[in-house]
């Protein structure tokens, strides 16, 4: 499975399914969370990959956008300085050739930047699932931590008492802030949503565009 994948599995887990209803679930959730730190990792370091390639490929535009002037006015001065048209000529090949290169860069840098913006939105999207797990597991740690108690502390009500309502105040804290959590992640579900969709469409039209130009093959690619 790639790693776009895991992240959208991850992000779609039921987090309170695993508290409520799963056998040990301290343990499924600190394995939950491992995974999602690793591919929170990778994650990162595959953005910054994607970046410096559309970085590069910016560049790449850049350069033949400068040759492209330049031979055009080495073209200029070969007529009016020398009256070469040879050389004008020349120098005008090398300027439709070095503008084809540019225009060609800043199609790949287009098709770069929806794939920087698709990695940039899962990898912010995983930072919030995985936030939300931690307190998802503070708080199934405090419902042990409170279990607990209550029995080793038996017929001591009193201390029991007190006891369960400090343990009892602290989840319900923890109840409020997974609340939150949850609402946010809502949000952020749907806003990924509609980003997936927006980029799959101009995925989807920079791809089509590149085939008519004969600068795509029909395979993925690299």
């Amino acid at each position: 499975m790639g790693l776009l994948e895991r992240i959208k599995n991850a992000i779609r887990t039921n987090l309170t399914d695993i508290a409520d209803r799963v056998d040990e679930p301290e343990r499924r959730l600190r394995q939950l969370i491992g995974r999602m730190e690793a591919d929170l990792a990778d994650a990162r370091l595959e953005l910054g990959a994607v970046v410096r390639e559309e970085d590069r490929l910016n560049k790449e535009k850049a350069a033949a956008e400068a040759e492209a002037a330049y031979m055009t006015e080495k073209a200029r001065l070969a007529l009016r300085d020398y009256n070469d048209e040879e050389l004008a000529k020349e120098a005008l090949r090398r300027c439709d050739a070095a503008a084809e290169r540019a225009e060609a860069a800043g199609r790949e840098a287009d098709l770069q930047r929806v794939t920087t913006e698709m990695f940039r939105a899962h990898v912010v999207a995983l930072e919030r699932k995985l936030e939300q797990a931690r307190r998802q597991l503070e708080m199934v740690e405090a419902r042990r931590r409170l279990a607990e108690a209550q029995k080793s502390i038996g017929r001591r009500a009193a201390t029991g008492h007190e006891l369960s309502i400090a343990l009892q105040t602290r989840i319900d804290e923890l109840d409020a802030e997974t609340q939150a959590v949850h609402e946010v992640l809502a949000e952020a579900r749907a806003e990924a949503t509609g980003e997936d969709a927006r980029i799959e469409q101009r995925l989807a039209e920079l791809r089509a565009e590149l085939r008519g130009d004969g600068r795509l093959s029909d395979g993925k690619g690299a």
